[in-house]
C-alpha cells in the first residue's frame, strides 16, 4: 500500500490523501488536475469509497 498525497478537488481525495484504492477510475485529467484518475467532486455526492453506478431512471 502506498500513500499518495493530494489536494485536488476530487472525489478520492480526503484529508489530503488519495483515497481510490485500484486504478480503475475513468478520470479526466487536465492542465489543471493532471492526476488520470481526477473525477470532480458533485454536489450532494457520496464519498463512501466506493466507485457507484450513475442514477438511471426507472423505465416502468
Amino acid at each position: 500500500m502506498s500513500l499518495i498525497a493530494c489536494t485536488s478537488d476530487c472525489l478520492y481525495q480526503q484529508e489530503g490523501r488519495c483515497t481510490l484504492e485500484r486504478a480503475a477510475s475513468g478520470g479526466t485529467p487536465s492542465a489543471e488536475n493532471p492526476c488520470v484518475h481526477f473525477v470532480p467532486r458533485r454536489a450532494g455526492r457520496s464519498q463512501d469509497g466506493g466507485q457507484g453506478l450513475p442514477d438511471v431512471p426507472d423505465a416502468d
